[in-house]
């Protein structure tokens, strides 16, 4: 028996190494490419949905008529709630901009003023720094409504979500420990040489000066502490008068009302 059988033998972790390097070897892929595959699965997915479109997709089409709001549009909008990641809610938001038909701007199609109702998604993880907003519904002056199917808000260079102010809990998170530290700083300076007691789970017998003691339950007490504190989410908080933009992800028609007027009309 060679000496490297012999090793993979006597050493089941560095027989797995070794089936590992020879399978990798043997497919000419790293054994560290799982990024490689996750961006690959993407990519088969995002063509795959969209397969059933490519010959559409590959033919032009004519426009379904002169008051569509092609996707990719943007809308300018400004939050009227205040946004908190501590609890899900609701969301309304204002168009801030005209915004005019995709085809040649004739028609004025979301006035400035026209409400965005929506939702927020609170489910934050640590160190996330922005929350996710998506809108299902347009509601114009005159009365007509819009179902957007939750299309997604974004800031002004386009990113996915809103971002604003971010309170990481920091004292709470760690303000605890600040006053453990000082407390057991205080007991050592405090403590009378040639105190002695018995540390809990030291041993029978075993003394320790009172500042040992104290800084033993101090650091279990701060471990525990902590322990409650370090996955806590940061709270997110996007304030009222927040402006963002609504990037349109399905064309839509707006049959014109008493708003949808022509430009000419509006000079």
């Amino acid at each position: 028996m060679t000496g490297a059988a012999q090793a993979a033998t006597t050493d089941p972790g560095l027989g797995q190494l070794l089936a590992r390097w020879r399978a990798s070897s043997a497919t000419g892929e790293p054994s560290g490419s799982t990024t490689v595959h996750a961006d690959r699965r993407w990519l088969e997915q995002a063509q795959t949905s969209s397969a059933t479109r490519a010959a559409a997709a590959l033919t032009a089409r004519p426009a379904p008529g002169a008051h569509v709001v092609l996707q990719g549009t943007v809308v300018p909008a400004v939050l009227l709630t205040e946004i908190n990641s501590d609890l899900p809610g609701p969301l309304t938001a204002q168009v801030t901009q005209d915004v005019w038909d995709s085809i040649d701007s004739r028609y004025l199609l979301i006035p400035r003023g026209a409400r965005l109702i929506g939702e927020y998604n609170a489910d934050v993880r640590p160190g996330q720094e922005r929350v996710l907003a998506a809108f299902s519904r347009l509601i114009l002056p005159g009365g007509a409504s819009v179902d957007l199917l939750g299309m997604q808000a974004a800031d002004a260079q386009g990113r996915s979500g809103l971002n604003d102010r971010v309170d990481r809990h920091f004292w709470q998170m760690f303000g605890s420990s600040f006053m453990i530290a000082g407390l057991a700083s205080l007991l050592q300076r405090n403590e009378t040489p040639g105190t002695v007691v018995v540390v809990p789970g030291a041993g029978a017998g075993t003394g320790a000066g009172l500042s040992s003691a104290a800084g033993t339950v101090l650091v279990e007490t701060a471990r525990s502490v902590l322990g409650r504190t370090r996955n806590l989410p940061p709270t997110l908080i996007i304030r009222q008068g927040h402006r963002f933009v609504l990037t349109v992800q399905r064309d839509f028609l707006v049959i014109p009302s008493d708003a949808g007027r022509m430009r000419e009309e509006s000079r």
